[in-house]
């Protein structure tokens, strides 16, 4: 890494010295990077002073394979429990567990600390990294060291939702090389838990599903909240999901039987020949999937393989028909993993088929035509005039109606080698 570290100090003192009411678009956007990386040394420093108070603080030693939550609450007297030093800076414990668990990950591995403070990662990088090694069995995080350098080039040329979707593919492919299945890790991790809140007398559920079980079920979720939606788009669609749910647990949702398929996004490579550094082996949301479960399925089950090169999808109907097909759809999958509004992370499957050339206007039902919209990018796009241009590599560049322009490529994904 060849940028040098900024002096924190000289940036804070122009930030001090700036008069905000007198800056314009470009002095803001450069206001803005130097106040990034004075909060990037802040964020440096308190990963530093985290480690001094473990440092003063004996207690059992955290994994050397991953960062941890806060030692063990058992201490000699004199120590600095972190609670304590939540604490003194302010700081609610949900974000002082992730500042915990950050300060053992650059502990670990200083060159990310250095990569904060040079501003070529930020911290939610840095949550993704540490999130994904804790998500990882012992097995697998034992090998994250050998992949350094390959997380810290990532993390530096993806945004933080696309880094933690490289790191799941990057935990699917050490698992496969390994030989172990991640998915029975997950389904042994699945559990449900209900109770009745005593003050307000709702209802709650929680549960925490394996990604199979996850995908099956909100597919009929999704399916049976669209049907009762289609005739009424201003319902709120949480309170529709709420009943459908109750009327699928008890059999009388009034339809046909449901039914959900599942679909891998995966290369051919991987699905002829198993892991390789680039695989992609993933569910249309971004998901990975383990490859050798993916492989054996796609000879056995009705799991509908999507290959990311080639292939006879077809993506053209022209005017024949005003709907997308469930193979332009499943074409769309293969390229999308949320909207595609840019910065918008509403996953695919939740997600409508939008026109860009309206079909009243005469547009096409052709794949350079459709890209994957929420409901609520979808009613800004037409309630707010938003003009949408699809580059051949599908970038999209989005245009306000006061001339700003956003754009973005598809996030099923750029790589940094």
């Amino acid at each position: 890494m060849g940028t040098p570290i900024p002096d924190p100090a000289q940036l804070f003192a122009e930030l001090l010295d700036l008069d905000v009411s007198a800056l314009d678009v470009a002095g803001v956007r450069a206001a803005m990077g130097r106040h990034r990386l004075v909060e990037s040394a802040v964020h440096r420093l308190d990963a530093a002073l985290r480690a001094r108070a473990r440092d003063l603080t004996p207690a059992p030693n955290p994994s050397p394979t991953r960062p941890t939550p806060s030692p063990s609450p058992v201490r000699p007297t004199g120590g600095i429990a972190p609670e304590t030093l939540d604490g003194i800076a302010g700081i609610a414990s949900p974000e002082g567990r992730r500042r915990n668990t950050r300060s053992l990950l650059i502990e670990q591995y200083p060159e990310f600390g250095d990569a904060l403070t040079r501003g070529l990662v930020s911290t939610d990088h840095l949550d993704v990294i540490a999130g994904a090694i804790n998500r990882a069995s012992d097995e697998i995080a034992a090998q994250i060291p050998s992949h350094r350098a390959e997380i810290l080039s990532n993390a530096m040329a993806l945004t933080p939702s696309q880094l933690r979707r490289w790191c799941d593919r990057l935990l699917t492919r050490i698992a496969a090389e390994l030989g172990v299945a991640r998915e029975a890790q997950r389904k042994a991790a699945t559990r449900l838990r209900h109770w009745l809140d005593r003050d307000t007398g709702m209802g709650h559920l929680h549960g925490t599903f394996d990604p199979d079980t996850y995908h099956r079920l909100t597919a009929l979720l999704d399916t049976e909240t669209g049907r009762r939606m289609t005739h009424d788009r201003d319902q709120n669609r949480d309170h529709v999901m709420a009943h459908a749910l109750v009327d699928l647990v008890t059999g009388s949702t009034g339809a046909a039987e449901s039914t959900s398929s599942v679909t891998v996004i995966i290369d051919a490579d991987t699905l002829m020949s198993g892991a390789h550094a680039n695989s992609v082996c993933e569910r249309p949301d971004g998901t990975a999937v383990d490859i050798d479960t993916a492989r054996q399925a796609a000879c056995t089950s009705d799991l509908i393989p999507v290959f990311v090169a080639g292939g006879t999808v077809p993506i053209a109907v022209g005017r024949a028909r005003r709907l997308a097909t469930t193979a332009q759809r499943r074409a769309i999958e293969a390229v999308h993993t949320s909207c595609a509004i840019p910065g918008c992370e509403v996953s695919i499957t939740r997600c409508e088929v939008h026109h860009l050339i309206e079909w009243e206007a005469g547009g096409r039902t052709d794949l350079d035509n459709l890209i994957p919209v929420c409901s609520h990018h979808h009613h800004r796009v037409h309630a707010d005039g938003w003009r949408l241009a699809l580059a051949p590599d599908r970038t999209l560049t989005v245009t306000r109606p006061d001339g700003t322009t956003v754009s973005d490529s598809p996030d099923r994904l750029p790589r940094a080698g």
